[in-house]
């Protein structure tokens, strides 16, 4: 069965044909406009896509960890090296989250949204003047 069902809609093509191109403007500008769009999803597929969210949160855990050297040796083989492996991934994770009630990460975080905002404008401002320079 399908997630997606039949997709209706409508396409407006803009070809750019001026000789000498512009980096900046697209050589074609696409605009796709849905009736709408319906994803189905059944009792079974549900669970599989469950399943492997949750399996996508385990191994991205499981990465966060990888890089405390954790130990070859089995639990009972060497119980003292994964006891320091244990403590320094909680020690790594109370760091971090100290590290989040900082000022400087807190500045950063305010400076970094401050930056984007910025990109974000400029990107949209450039768009508006493309979208003047095709009417004309």
């Amino acid at each position: 069965h399908f997630m997606l069902k039949p997709v209706y809609g409508s396409l407006k093509m803009v070809i750019n044909k001026m000789e000498k191109q512009n980096p900046r403007i697209p050589k074609y500008l696409l605009d796709f406009v849905f009736d709408e769009i319906i994803f189905a999803v059944e009792e079974s597929q549900y669970g599989d896509l469950l399943s492997t969210f949750r399996m996508f949160s385990k191994y991205s855990r499981m990465l966060k960890y990888l890089k405390h050297n954790r130990p070859n040796l089995t639990v009972k083989e060497s119980p003292r090296a994964w006891w320091e492996y244990a403590l320094r991934c909680v020690k790594a994770d109370l760091e971090e989250k100290r590290r989040e009630w900082t000022w400087d990460f807190i500045n950063q975080v305010k400076s970094d949204s401050h930056h984007y905002l910025r990109l974000y404008t400029r990107k949209l401002q450039a768009r508006m003047k493309q979208s003047r320079l095709q009417r004309e």
